[in-house]
């Protein structure tokens, strides 16, 4: 038998005990088998586009978020590669290293577009 009928003469089992089981619900107490439904799915929270907000908007968007938010926001973008932040547990600090990262990233290279003045 192949995969594919075992399959379907599974399906037709299921179905028969998923109708037996509709008729007489009292039938869920002889099986020997946990029922449990799963919670809806979590709704994802909208991402902060950190890099479309000025400096106080980010601010003002960093601070409503909690610690847990913070801490996924910092691994989503990639601010911290050694994971110092994982220890952290004050959220202004996780802010203030937020916005560090993004300015360094920001600025990242300016140094190099100095014009000389004596040229």
């Amino acid at each position: 038998m192949s995969n594919r009928e075992k399959a379907y003469e599974l399906s037709k089992l299921l179905k028969y005990i998923a109708n037996k089981i509709e008729k007489n619900p009292d039938l869920i107490d002889n099986l020997k088998i946990e029922i449990r439904v799963k919670d809806a799915p979590e709704t994802p929270r909208e991402k902060i586009k950190l890099y479309d907000l000025n400096d106080s908007e980010l601010l003002k968007k960093l601070k409503k978020e909690d610690i847990q938010t913070l801490k996924s926001i910092i691994k989503e973008n990639n601010l911290d590669r050694s994971k110092a932040t994982s220890k952290i547990v004050n959220k202004n600090e996780l802010i203030n290293f937020i916005t560090k990262r993004l300015h360094d990233r920001y600025h990242k290279g300016e140094s190099f577009n100095v014009k000389n003045s004596n040229s």
